[in-house]
């Protein structure tokens, strides 16, 4: 008896159950979680591309743009904007990239000399973005993107997409050179408006269709006006023709050519004597 009775003593206490997680009765809401880069730069991109159909089509080339930055070569991109003001500075490294990345997957830009593609490459400057895109110019000292020339692409790599309005992020172009692609489709974006320093705009000899926007009266320094070829219609917007060097008004701008498919019994497009430099049939 006594044995019995002391082996029970010694033994040791059954183990206690591990605690119940979380313990019984209302719980206060937990904390939202710091967000995630996707988030950061997902949400960026939104902004930047004003667009309330974001998410809705998963194969859009703003969502390959945002994966670029999430999981492919730009994921090693520091320089993600934190706040909605960091995020719409067109001058941002982010913007431009975006923006590039864009206009890559919309106009369905194939060149392999359209970016450097080794392995390790970064982008922590303007400069860099100078030195890796191969159709883009840039001023002397590699601040600031001044030209996009993708005229002529010859098989296999022509232009077969559209241009997306993303191009109006590219705020410092003055030259743009799409023309000569003869499977280029879609409308002229009226974000192309924003461009203020933009002197040249040659969309000839492409499949563009619909009107052109009236928006692109605001580009003051536009010089030539090419249009001829394409598959636009309608009228030359009055806010063009009033850009014309030659108007006698008081002087809104500095645009010397305009060419367009104004010429024949119907024309495709109309276009005042005094506006259009060119019509072609």
């Amino acid at each position: 008896h006594h044995l019995h009775h002391s082996h029970h003593h010694n033994a040791s206490p059954p183990p206690t159950p591990p605690p119940k997680y979380p313990p019984p009765g209302p719980q206060p809401e937990p904390l939202p979680p710091a967000m995630t880069r996707a988030d950061h730069v997902a949400s960026c991109a939104a902004r930047l591309s004003s667009s309330n159909t974001f998410f809705s089509d998963v194969t859009s080339s703003r969502l390959l743009a945002v994966e670029w930055f999430v999981i492919g070569p730009g994921r090693s991109i520091s320089d993600i904007p934190q706040t909605s003001q960091q995020c719409e500075d067109p001058k941002s490294l982010f913007a431009h990239l975006y923006s590039l990345m864009v206009l890559q997957h919309s106009l369905n830009i194939t060149l392999p000399s359209w970016t450097t593609t080794t392995p390790d490459l970064t982008f922590t400057s303007m400069s860099d973005i100078c030195s890796h895109y191969h159709c883009l110019t840039c001023n002397k000292d590699k601040t600031s993107v001044t030209s996009i020339n993708l005229a002529n692409m010859l098989p296999p790599y022509e232009l077969t997409g559209t241009i997306p309005p993303e191009i109006g992020l590219l705020s410092t172009l003055e030259r743009i050179e799409l023309n000569s692609n003869d499977q280029l489709h879609g409308s002229i974006p009226s974000e192309m408006g924003k461009l203020s320093n933009l002197q040249y705009l040659h969309l000839h000899y492409t499949s563009l269709s619909g009107s052109i926007p009236s928006d692109l009266g605001k580009l003051t320094s536009l010089k030539e006006l090419f249009v001829e070829h394409d598959k636009l219609h309608g009228t030359m917007p009055q806010s063009i023709c009033q850009l014309r060097t030659t108007t006698t008004k008081e002087k809104k701008g500095v645009l010397e050519l305009i060419q367009a498919d104004c010429g024949g019994d119907e024309p495709k497009l109309e276009c005042a004597t005094d506006c259009c430099t060119q019509c072609h049939k």
